[in-house]
C-alpha cells in the first residue's frame, strides 16, 4: 500500500517490531491506532525506513515521525537518525524513543525522549547532556534515556486496564543514567 504523503512509490512493509518489543500497536480512547510501520520503495533506505502513523476517523492515515526526516520543533535540518521505541497515551499523543542528528548535535546529546505535543512539535521529555532535577535542588546531568519497557504487557495506552508507560496524567516512565554513574 502507498505511505499517504509520501513520494509515489514508498509503501508500507511491514509492522514494524520496536526495539525488543514484540507488540507495537496502541489503541486510544477515540479507537485510533498509533503503530510504528517499515517502509520500502523508491529512495527508502535503513536510514529513513522506520515510521510512525496514527490512524484517525477524522484524517485518515497520519505520519507522525519518520527516520530522516526534520523534528518538528526542532532547529533545522535536525532530523530522526533512529526510532527505537514508541509510547502512546490514551489520549493519542506520542513519545518517541530515538537518536538524533543535524546541526548542533553530537555525541553528548543525541539520544533521548521527545513528546509530541497538540501542536505537533516535538519537545524534548529528557535528553542526554541536559541537567535533570533529580530531587529538589540537586542537578544531574543525563547520559542516557530509555522508555521503561521490559514485559511488552506495559505497551498499553492504559485504556484496556493493563499499566503504561505514559499514563493519561501524561506521566512518563522512563529509565535514566547519569554522568557521575548514578541512576
Amino acid at each position: 500500500m502507498q505511505a499517504p504523503g509520501l513520494p509515489g512509490g514508498v509503501t508500507f512493509f511491514s509492522l514494524a517490531e520496536a526495539s525488543n518489543t514484540p507488540r507495537c500497536v496502541f489503541i486510544t480512547d477515540t479507537e485510533a491506532p498509533i503503530f510504528m510501520a517499515k517502509l520500502q520503495g523508491t529512495g527508502v533506505t535503513t536510514a529513513n525506513d522506520m515510521s510512525v502513523w496514527m490512524l484517525s476517523s477524522f484524517s485518515g492515515l497520519q505520519l507522525l515521525a519518520r527516520e530522516g526526516d526534520q523534528m518538528a520543533g526542532a532547529g533545522t535540518g535536525v532530523v530522526f537518525d533512529r526510532i527505537n521505541r514508541i509510547a502512546a497515551n490514551r489520549y493519542g499523543e506520542i513519545v518517541v524513543e530515538a537518536s538524533i542528528r543535524g546541526p548542533g548535535i553530537d555525541s553528548t546529546n543525541d539520544v533521548g525522549l521527545w513528546a509530541l505535543n497538540y501542536s505537533r512539535l516535538y519537545v524534548p521529555v529528557v535528553q542526554k547532556g541536559n541537567r535533570f532535577e533529580v530531587e529538589p535542588g540537586v542537578m544531574r546531568t543525563v547520559n542516557q534515556a530509555t522508555l521503561a519497557v521490559g514485559d511488552p504487557d506495559y505497551y498499553s495506552t492504559g485504556a484496556d486496564g493493563r499499566s503504561t508507560v505514559f499514563n493519561r496524567l501524561r506521566q512518563i516512565a522512563f529509565h535514566t543514567s547519569f554522568l557521575d554513574n548514578t541512576i
